[in-house]
């Protein structure tokens, strides 16, 4: 075994590792801005109910 058959070996190998973790990172942000996206709706949704329910106080 050479140094020269090691080397294209290993190095499709990081280039498949970095795929996978890249493939990775991107579902997780897509993950986050899902979440994010639905913590927003979540908060505007409480906040007009409570708006809503402090304005039936006041009449």
């Amino acid at each position: 075994m050479s140094a020269s058959q090691i080397g294209p070996k290993a190095h499709s190998e990081q280039q498949a590792m970095n795929q996978a973790v890249r493939e990775q990172e991107s579902r997780l942000n897509g993950w986050i801005l899902a979440g994010g996206g639905l913590l927003a709706l979540l908060g505007a949704i409480v906040t007009v109910s409570i708006v809503r329910r402090s304005h039936g106080l006041v009449r």
